[in-house]
């Protein structure tokens, strides 16, 4: 995320997401057989390497071979994500072409784990990093998973004006992955088709002397517009890195998503910092009446994503913004630390921009 003040803006954020009654909370984080992505596994199969690593299936041409694999069309044309076929098989390669605009900031397409730092709070981290769901769906046809009725995964996305776009009122999703039966030309996956085109980077309009994120085309209510990708680190991580940028005057990145169940009784800490690493969705900037909204988005694995999707209607040009704070509940001042002020400048401004003590 970008800052609205120059000297030690916070950047505690919490994103409340209710994943249903504890029972149900339990089966969505449940443990799959083995660790599977501790180390990227190399396949062949049908004369196609693939990477089965993090859900996520990269075609690697052999050579004499290229000419046979073939692109497959997408009606929904998501995100910049292509789906190849070969030899009755289909693959999803991602071709995120964003850069930042500050080269010492690696680009990441995807979250990756912090270095290892020898605690048990980062075997912890990495071994949610590594297991799968075992709740595969079993369909065969790409609408199928649109409804719960034929796919318990389904009942995320829904048609509209030319693409997939997020139901309302939801706060968590399950996607389908390379784990299911169904085709990756599925419609119940989205996110994984990484970032949509035509977005931009530049000042912002509101914030001065920072940069912005922006559409250069019109994106529909419930639209998916990126992720907040970047390193997945820990709690005691998250409190340094903060503790260290504010106590140097930097700028704080660091998202923390909390799922908790609807009766409170279970909840499940993740920490994001994209400041080193990270996409696009680092510029997006906070504003109390944001025309983006974030969501949880478990795609394979429990550990989940943060999808950042339009929260009304956004038209060509418009710059994009979040609530710092998830915007679903009230932030009273002893929970604060530090307080900046925020320069949304909307007509339903809190005054200080969202910070929390996790």
């Amino acid at each position: 995320m970008s800052s609205q003040e120059e000297a030690t803006p916070s950047r505690n954020i919490e994103i409340k997401a209710q994943v249903g009654d504890k029972e149900a909370f339990q089966k969505k984080v449940a443990i799959a057989e083995g660790l599977t992505g501790a180390k990227a596994e190399v396949i062949k199969q049908h004369d196609v390497f693939f990477n089965s690593q993090k859900g996520r299936l990269k075609l690697r041409y052999l050579e004499g071979h290229s000419s046979s694999v073939q692109e497959e069309a997408d009606v929904f044309g998501r995100g910049c994500g292509v789906v190849k076929f070969f030899k009755e098989k289909r693959f999803l390669e991602l071709d995120d072409d964003y850069e930042h605009v500050d080269q010492a900031v690696d680009y990441l397409i995807e979250n990756e784990l912090q270095p290892d730092d020898g605690t048990g709070c980062y075997r912890e981290l990495r071994e949610r990093f590594n297991l799968d769901y075992n709740s595969n769906c079993c369909c065969q046809e790409d609408n199928a998973c649109l409804s719960k009725k034929s796919c318990d995964h389904g009942e995320n996305y829904t048609p509209s004006q030319g693409e997939l776009v997020l139901r309302e009122s939801l706060q968590v999703v399950m996607e389908c992955s390379e784990n299911c039966l169904c085709p990756a030309t599925c419609w119940n996956r989205l996110v994984q088709f990484g970032p949509r085109k035509k977005l931009k980077i530049k000042t912002s309009l509101i914030v001065a002397n920072q940069l912005g994120l922006f559409t250069e085309e019109f994106i529909p209510q419930g639209g998916f517009i990126c992720e907040y990708a970047g390193e997945l680190i820990t709690k005691n991580e998250a409190l340094r890195r903060n503790q260290l940028n504010d106590s140097m005057s930097q700028k704080n990145y660091v998202l923390c998503l909390n799922e908790m169940s609807l009766d409170g009784a279970t909840s499940i800490q993740t920490f994001y910092d994209p400041e080193r690493r990270g996409n696009i969705g680092r510029y997006l900037n906070h504003s109390c009446d944001p025309n983006c909204q974030t969501v949880s988005v478990h795609i394979g694995c429990p550990l989940p994503r943060v999808g950042i999707f339009a929260r009304r209607n956004i038209q060509p040009g418009e710059e994009l913004f979040f609530d710092y704070g998830g915007g679903n509940f009230a932030i009273e001042p002893s929970i604060q630390t530090n307080p900046k002020p925020c320069l949304c400048g909307t007509s339903i401004c809190r005054g200080n921009l969202p910070s929390y003590c996790y």
